[in-house]
């Protein structure tokens, strides 16, 4: 687990010098598309950064392995779990709007699999995604793979190599998420959200 992992402060420093400005906008846009008076379940929430900015009446639901992110986010009062992102096909529960933030990226090559899992437990499924390769020239996967698992994208849960694999661009990602029956694409920034279902 990289260092960034390692303290939920560190980690929200991190995420808020990566995404700037922009991170508010994407957490924005993922709440009007949530609405109003809605049960959410957000998958690898993370410190749950998106629950600061849900609409009224919101019930927020959030799953992680990150035991310290886990214990961070209940010590704030917030319903989160230590829980696998893969077990939401084998839980009874309904949610309104599953959400998917900056997580297909370390999932590789299970990204779709997920992605498949929540559009059929939920009404509406909203995933944001960075629209950018993370795969380095093989001359550089050494020294990238030593930097990601000291300071970088490694969270001790998944393959810091599967990170590597994600290469996705704005036009790729849109792709995927439309051969996923896509609703609604839309960018923020340097992500790419994309919407599934109406509910």
């Amino acid at each position: 687990m990289s260092l960034v992992y390692q303290s939920p402060s560190i980690y929200n420093t991190i995420i808020n010098l990566i995404h700037g400005k922009a991170l508010k906008q994407r957490y924005r846009a993922i709440s009007q598309e949530i609405g109003e008076d809605k049960k959410v379940l957000e998958l690898g929430c993370g410190t749950a950064l998106l629950s600061a900015y849900l609409e009224t009446g919101c019930e927020y639901e959030g799953w992680d392995l990150n035991v310290k992110f886990v214990d961070h986010c209940r010590n704030r009062g917030l319903d989160v779990h230590e829980r696998n992102v893969f077990d939401i096909g084998s839980v009874e529960r309904q949610w309104d709007v599953i959400v998917i933030c900056d997580l297909l990226h370390h999932l590789v090559p299970g990204h779709e699999e997920l992605l498949r899992m929540a559009i059929e437990n939920a009404g509406k499924v909203i995933v944001s995604e960075p629209g950018k390769s993370f795969k380095p020239p093989s001359f550089y996967r050494p020294i990238k793979h030593w930097i990601c698992t000291l300071i970088g994208d490694y969270d001790g849960i998944n393959d810091v190599g599967n990170v590597h694999m994600w290469d996705y661009d704005h036009i790729e990602l849109t792709a995927l998420f439309e051969r996923h029956g896509s609703d609604k694409v839309l960018r923020e920034g340097r992500d790419v959200i994309a919407v599934f279902g109406t509910a």
